[in-house]
């Protein structure tokens, strides 16, 4: 009646009315008010009329009204004191309405009003980690506490710092550790905020250590956590050098080992390439050792391709009281893949019924490359079919064809392939492969022009070692490396002296100029510079791609020419080279 009469009601009165329609759940009669208190251009006058409008629209889920009362907010002489706590009021509103952008917007709307408050920053954090999952986001606020001089408490630092450890953000983290260096902060730093801290510098080990360091001297004491953390990266990224050093750091500091913690380390020993490291400190704990225990240790026999270290682990394990589980028997099959192990693949796939557990997509695809390694490819492609393939488990099957040359069965694979993913990058480089093993050059040729035509890209092989803790990387005809030079003459050594001692494989002895005038694989030039830079030490290199036949028959004979370990994890295995052979027995 009042807004029909042309008159401007309370504003009072009417978000009276608002609030007790929206109490007794008549919700479309809120929206109604709204619109009727635009008409009449109804002034907002509290912070519980803003906060009344907004639990409306999130009940509505109402996001344009929502965007409609923010409009509303303006800076007046009456409403200056209630910026902070009306920013709130619609941080938590866009948040539960999915909108972080216009939370943001909020924000962004009160520091052009003044300054935020530490509540007003702890509730958008917690918007970007919980209502979002954007928790990169949430870590730049930290700025503006800086900026604003703004009182940090506990809640707020350690909730930007769990952000942190989320995002991986090393940066912010490191500003974040200069603070409590520089004793800025009023509360005491827990050891969890620590351990959070070095979470946190996931992509920065030698700050992470610092940070170790730090806890040393100011007598902080970590729990195992913190060091199972870093251990973890410097496992993921092979960075031994820096491992072995926050290993040290945690035997002067005391850290008594977990089980969580030996597991780590049984992991991380593993993964730099230490396998023997590893076993012993398995054969140390298997007693009180979990499952988790055990599969660590199983999954680093299967990317070795230890296949019958690997069965007789599971046969040991299968005596326990601990119940094995697909990761169990996905490291067995991988081990046992790498070995060409193809029967007793199919007696661990029976192993698997036996315990309960369904064969997944990997486990398949071991099966499948263990009978096509071994060349029984036709029973490959009898199992295959059998078990329901899988858009992996086609490009697992055609690998082998394009091992084997056989182009027949990688045309029916790739026809398989292209109605799940037309357009599959890794399909049509081995299709290409395939031809050009079987010596069908001009089908290649025409395989790339497609996918050139396409706009497919090949993914380019790229090859690490880590010389004296510092990474390089190498990729083929890439002359980055100050280095670069040297390595390709001491390449051409290589080949020259493998070929004077009779040592290169059968048929490369007449491909050794022509390898040698074009790019050398990405391995090649890594154990070349590892050669060139350290005295007698094995070699440890990463690839991003499977070592490739021809390469694969060379690198054993440098092992035998230059009595050198070279130890190399490509995509899913280990290759340990040592005295002219090869831990896959290929």
């Amino acid at each position: 009646m009042l807004v029909k009469s042309g008159r401007k009601p309370n504003a009072t009165l009417m978000f009276s009315m608002v609030d007790k329609c929206r109490k007794s759940g008549r919700l479309e009669k809120v929206a109604a008010l709204w619109g009727d208190m635009v008409v009449v251009q109804v002034d907002m006058e509290e912070e519980k009329h803003f906060r009344v409008l907004v639990m409306s629209c999130m009940e509505l889920k109402d996001l344009l009204m929502m965007k409609e009362v923010f409009a509303s907010w303006k800076d007046t002489p009456a409403m200056a004191p209630h910026h902070p706590q009306i920013c709130e009021i619609f941080i938590r509103g866009f948040s539960h309405l999915n909108d972080l952008e216009s939370a943001f917007d909020s924000y962004h709307k009160l520091l052009r009003f003044g300054s935020p408050t530490i509540p007003v920053i702890l509730s958008l954090v917690n918007a970007c980690r919980f209502e979002r999952n954007q928790p990169h986001r949430a870590t730049m606020l930290w700025y503006d506490i800086a900026h604003y001089s703004l009182p940090v408490d506990e809640k707020t630092f350690g909730s930007i710092l769990a952000a942190c450890s989320e995002a991986g953000d090393s940066l912010v983290a490191k500003d974040m550790f200069g603070a409590i260096k520089r004793a800025e902060l009023p509360f005491k730093v827990t050891p969890k905020m620590y351990g959070m801290l070095i979470k946190s510098m996931k992509n920065s080990i030698p700050n992470a250590v610092n940070v170790l360091k730090y806890m040393e001297e100011a007598k902080v004491r970590p729990d195992c956590h913190a060091f199972s953390s870093l251990l973890s990266v410097c496992a993921s990224k092979r960075e031994f050098q820096h491992g072995v050093t926050v290993i040290k750091q945690m035997e002067r500091m005391g850290i008594a080992e977990d089980l969580f913690l030996k597991n780590t380390l049984i992991n991380f020993y593993a993964k730099c390439g230490r396998l023997k490291v590893a076993e012993g400190l398995f054969n140390g704990v298997k007693q009180k050792g979990n499952i988790e225990t055990w599969n660590t240790l199983l999954s680093a026999y299967g990317k070795y391709g230890k296949g019958q270290e690997a069965l007789r682990l599971l046969k040991e394990l299968r005596q326990t009281s601990l119940k094995p589980n697909g990761i169990t028997f996905y490291s067995v099959l991988m081990a046992c893949n790498h070995n060409r192990l193809a029967d007793e693949s199919l007696e661990v796939l029976h192993s698997m019924k036996e315990c309960g557990v369904a064969p997944g997509e990997g486990h398949v695809c071991c099966i499948i490359d263990a009978f096509a390694g071994s060349g029984r490819i036709k029973e490959a492609e009898e199992i295959m079919l059998q078990l329901s393939p899988t858009l992996e488990v086609w490009l697992t099957f055609l690998t082998a064809c394009r091992n084997l040359g056989d182009a027949q069965r990688a045309e029916n694979a790739c026809s398989q392939i292209f109605k799940m993913d037309p357009n599959n990058p890794i399909a049509f480089t081995l299709l290409a492969n395939t031809y050009a093993n079987a010596g069908s050059l001009s089908k290649r040729d025409d395989v790339l022009k497609e996918m050139e035509k396409r706009g497919i890209k090949r993914f380019p092989p790229c090859s690490k070692i880590e010389i004296f803790g510092q990474m390089h990387s190498f990729s083929s005809g890439d002359d980055k490396h100050p280095q670069i030079h040297e390595i390709n003459d001491f390449v051409n050594e290589m080949f020259q002296k493998m070929d004077k001692e009779g040592l290169l494989p059968s048929g490369v002895s007449a491909r050794v100029e022509k390898m040698n005038a074009d790019h050398p694989h990405s391995e090649l030039l890594a154990i070349a510079y590892g050669l060139m830079a350290t005295p007698d030490s094995a070699l440890f290199i990463t690839k991003n791609l499977r070592v490739c036949p021809g390469c694969h028959q060379i690198i054993k004979a440098i092992s035998m020419v230059y009595k050198r370990e070279i130890i190399i994890k490509e995509m899913t295995r280990f290759h340990h080279f040592k005295e002219g052979t090869c831990s896959c027995l290929e």
